[in-house]
């Protein structure tokens, strides 16, 4: 039975949302006064009347569409629209039982509330995410130099690690001191020696060739660089231009026997798997390379040793 607007009037504004029914000339069969209201018309000058020439087109052509996807579907999927005041969510059955139908009601509710929350959410958790990526930075970073510290290491080192076959040419590790650096920091102060870490920290970002070559502050005025996939002559030449690097800083440095700020060098190499503990990998690796070092200081400094 045809439903009219005399029948549907008391429903309808019992309801708390916007209401209508369009046939498929796109007639106006009912409305609620809360759908006038979002045309800003008069609910009798709607009545019978067609969409065309009262609403926006995009609206038109949604009611279009909605009645070619209920008549292929039988259902038409909720969906958001944007009017004068505000975003609403759209829900459309059909009017009747025989298919096609002659007619869909259409129910509007405000949520522009709901969407603002939302986006204020969505933001929030952009937000919170980023603070977390911030932290977890800050986790794994010197705060000084900006390089990664001994967590971001051993994290380093538990990814390059080979466990299942050799994997020629293997790794290297470097460990670097700065020379002197007491005697630098009596002289010009911690501000002066901060800054020049963090000088030699640049070098060292400035020397990594490779997205898996990673550095880190150790401690004090040492510092490593691990170098996944490479030789050791290759390790060694790298180890190399980084001494050369810092000594082209010309940091001034009269108590060293160089004149300016030098760094040694050891460097530990390894190619074999390892199905150990990785602490005590990273143990030994620090080991023989410290010992490579003490071996480059012993020597006379601002040189590069490796360990065996």
């Amino acid at each position: 039975m045809l439903l009219t607007a005399e029948a549907l009037h008391g429903v309808y504004e019992s309801l708390p949302v916007a209401t209508c029914v369009i046939d498929r000339s796109l007639v106006f069969l009912a409305a609620s006064q809360r759908y006038a209201a979002l045309l800003r018309t008069p609910l009798e000058s709607i009545i019978g009347r067609t969409m065309i020439g009262l609403n926006p087109q995009d609206h038109i052509d949604n009611v279009r569409r909605d009645f070619r996807t209920l008549d292929q579907h039988g259902m038409v999927p909720d969906h958001e629209i944007r009017l004068w005041d505000g975003a609403y969510s759209v829900s459309v059955s059909a009017v009747g039982a025989a298919r096609p139908a002659f007619a869909l009601s259409v129910t509007l509710a405000n949520v522009t509330q709901h969407v603002s929350l939302q986006r204020v959410l969505l933001s929030t958790i952009g937000e919170l995410a980023q603070a977390q990526s911030e932290v977890t930075q800050l986790a794994h970073s010197d705060a000084l130099t900006g390089l990664g510290n001994r967590r971001s290491l051993d994290l380093a080192l538990a990814k390059a690690m080979p466990t299942d076959t050799p994997a020629p040419p293997g790794f290297a590790l470097l460990m670097i001191d700065v020379d002197c650096f007491k005697a630098y920091n009596d002289a010009n102060g911690h501000l002066a020696g901060d800054d020049c870490l963090r000088r030699i920290a640049g070098v060292l970002q400035a020397s990594l060739e490779s997205p898996a070559d990673s550095a880190a502050r150790f401690g004090g005025e040492e510092f490593v660089v691990l170098l996944p996939q490479r030789s050791v002559e290759a390790a060694a030449r790298l180890a190399e231009s980084i001494r050369q690097a810092i000594l082209a800083l010309a940091i001034d440095h009269p108590a060293s026997p160089h004149g300016c700020v030098s760094a040694s060098i050891g460097l530990a190499h390894r190619s074999e798997p390892w199905h150990g503990d990785l602490a005590e990998l990273t143990r030994m690796l620090l080991h023989t390379a410290d010992t490579a070092l003490y071996a480059a200081k012993t020597a006379g400094r601002n040189r590069v040793c490796i360990g065996h």
